[in-house]
């Protein structure tokens, strides 16, 4: 489950979500909408890949709204929280590739995709 890239978690009636999602230091997108969750938790800040961050926003008491416009600003927030720098996603993603010669077509392929509900 390491390498997972995107976890699609909508509408399965999750209260919370566990501090060992910080361990899928590979994923990309998570999609948490439409769950009864009211905190996103500070170990998000350790998924340094995660680009996108799908969730109900009217449901979410921490962090603050003025937190929640998007996934970098959510992850910013986090990670001052963490008491940790924060570099936006690409300066990751490269090294999730698997080791070889890589075409512009295999870079393409790569890329998971999320649709934001």
């Amino acid at each position: 489950m390491v390498s997972l890239q995107t976890l699609n978690c909508k509408d399965n009636c999750i209260k919370h979500i566990p501090d060992s999602v910080a361990h899928l230091s590979r994923l990309r997108c998570l999609d948490i909408s439409l769950n009864p969750i009211n905190v996103l938790p500070k170990c998000l800040a350790y998924i340094r890949t995660l680009e996108s961050l799908v969730f109900t926003k009217e449901s979410i008491s921490y962090p603050r709204s003025e937190f929640l416009n998007d996934t970098e600003t959510i992850m910013r927030h986090l990670a001052a929280q963490c008491g940790i720098d924060y570099f936006p996603p690409s300066h990751y993603i490269l090294d999730t590739l698997p080791p070889g010669p890589h075409t512009d077509d295999d870079l393409a392929t790569s890329k998971s995709t999320c649709h934001l509900s």
